[in-house]
């Protein structure tokens, strides 16, 4: 795997074996080096083949080696019950085989071919396992207008950071992101032509009785779809709200630790987040539209 590092075994070697030289046929490929201990360093670099040519003990010999450079970007999805979505890598080789699993199959489905199909409300763990590597993939499965504003959320990932044109095509403001994205679900958040500030929207919901929390909750607590409203420092708005994000779902990012995820647009673009991580201690208000 490109950007991996490894240390071949060497069959048949003793303690005072000495590996005298070790070459690549394609340095851009794949790099080896022999350290100041005498082991064998390869880093692989990009897609692509070379040969390997090493001098152990006096002889030498060769071996060609496959460099693959797949992409998962999946840390996280979200499914509609009773809908699918396909994960897949990008730049894998035609010849690769991938195993999938699900980690509760009462939950969510996975075919040989990486499409999922939600069974029940809950989140579980797909894994993909390639050439020895498992991939993973936090997989929540939602119902209702919540998770239809968070997928169409998710849609405009890399969509630019914009308070002036936050109401144009392609770019968005925090609040924009939130109101646009659940006004393509179907629900009106405050003024029905213009996205308001994010303050507003808080103030808003919070009138109608949407609100569901005051500080932060574990994400177990939470539903795709749920807005997150933070303080900033005395803009003088309602409650200094000055940032609000959407829930999308789990994230099991240190083993079976659930820190959950969000989307939001921030000086970066619209991007993903970890929900236990993003300015936790600055959240005000938590809303369920």
């Amino acid at each position: 795997f490109a950007g991996d590092w490894y240390y071949p075994n060497f069959e048949g070697t003793s303690y005072y074996s000495k590996i005298s030289s070790a070459t690549s046929s394609n340095d851009d490929v794949l790099e080896v080096q022999i350290s100041d201990w005498g082991d064998v360093l390869l880093m692989p670099k990009k897609a692509g083949k070379a040969t390997l040519k090493f001098t152990v003990d006096g002889l030498k010999f060769q071996q060609k080696v496959q460099v693959i450079a797949p992409q998962w970007g999946q840390d996280c999805a979200l499914v509609k019950k009773g809908k699918a979505k396909v994960l897949s890598f990008t730049n894998l080789p035609k010849d690769s085989e991938v195993v999938w699993k699900t980690s509760d199959k009462k939950i969510v489905t996975v075919s040989q071919e990486g499409k999922i199909t939600g069974k029940k409300l809950g989140s579980a763990v797909i894994t993909a396992e390639l050439e020895g590597k498992t991939f993973s993939c936090t997989v929540t499965i939602g119902s209702g207008k919540g998770v239809d504003a968070a997928l169409k959320g998710e849609k405009v990932l890399g969509a630019v950071y914009s308070q002036e044109k936050r109401m144009q095509d392609g770019y968005y403001d925090c609040s924009s992101f939130v109101w646009r994205s659940y006004n393509a679900a179907g629900l009106k958040l405050g003024n029905v032509n213009s996205a308001p500030t994010a303050a507003e929207i808080a103030r808003k919901l919070e009138a109608e009785g949407k609100a569901i929390a005051y500080e932060y909750i574990e994400p177990d607590q939470l539903k795709p779809g749920d807005l997150i409203f933070y303080a900033g420092y005395g803009n003088g708005r309602y409650k200094n709200i000055d940032h609000v994000s959407m829930y999308y779902g789990s994230f099991y990012s240190w083993g079976d630790i659930d820190s959950g995820a969000i989307i939001h647009a921030v000086g970066s673009g619209v991007q993903f987040e970890s929900y236990s991580w993003y300015c936790s201690g600055s959240i005000v208000m938590i809303a369920r539209p």
